[in-house]
């Protein structure tokens, strides 16, 4: 659901009583169109500032966002018809990632693809804590039968954990010149919190529509419970 505060023309995706194993999906253009102010909140998580280029329309990149029942947030991005696949289809997708009260210690990265003929299909990620301006890198690859070995999962230990981190990938099939076929139907990342297996509070929907709000509650809801 998207909400607007005229006001001030905040743009909040809110994620309403989000429990785990549910999932709520929004798309890249809806984010786009709301500017830096656009953001998905999902508990005590908020993505935001998302960036977007590349060959494949950002109309067709759906962005879904989960957490499971060990609190492991989940941010996915999957492609409509004529998305990633060869012979053109790339994305740069960029956005920052913050939590409150709590911090990231280490990150995933995935994907679902298929390659023959020679055609690959991969994805690079950079991960950079805002904070310390420390860079991590992750990527996934697959060119099917033969050929290099593929790796379609591949994860990071962010130290020192952090709060804030701003994720940068780009998602690409290329064909040689004898041809081939690649695809790439999903990008999946996720993000496991510090302890591991806390499972972060969800604001109501009221806070959602008051995002300033929503963090300050959640500062205040830590003092109180000492």
């Amino acid at each position: 659901m998207l909400l607007k505060r005229s006001a001030i023309g905040l743009c909040v995706v809110g994620i309403a009583a989000l429990t785990a194993g549910t999932a709520k999906a929004v798309s890249m253009t809806t984010l786009l169109a709301g500017g830096p102010d656009a953001m998905i909140v999902v508990g005590n998580t908020v993505y935001s500032n998302f960036t977007y280029g590349g060959t494949t329309p950002a109309s067709s990149v759906v962005v879904t966002s989960a957490v499971d029942g060990s609190g492991v947030q989940r941010l996915s991005f999957t492609t409509t018809t004529n998305g990633w696949t060869t012979p053109t289809g790339s994305s740069q997708i960029g956005y920052d990632l913050t939590v409150t009260g709590n911090t990231i210690q280490s990150v995933g990265l995935g994907f679902t693809a298929t390659a023959s003929g020679g055609a690959a299909a991969y994805v690079g990620e950079t991960i950079t804590d805002t904070a310390t301006h420390k860079d991590y890198s992750l990527q996934v690859f697959t060119d099917g039968t033969g050929g290099l070995a593929d790796n379609t999962t591949d994860s990071v230990i962010i130290d020192p954990a952090s709060a804030t981190l701003h994720i940068l990938k780009s998602i690409d099939v290329a064909t040689p010149g004898d041809g081939g076929t690649a695809t790439i139907t999903l990008v999946d990342n996720t993000y496991t919190q510090t302890p591991s297996g806390a499972q972060p509070g969800v604001p109501e929907p009221m806070t959602l529509a008051l995002l300033p709000l929503a963090l300050a509650g959640l500062g205040l809801r830590k003092k109180l419970s000492k």
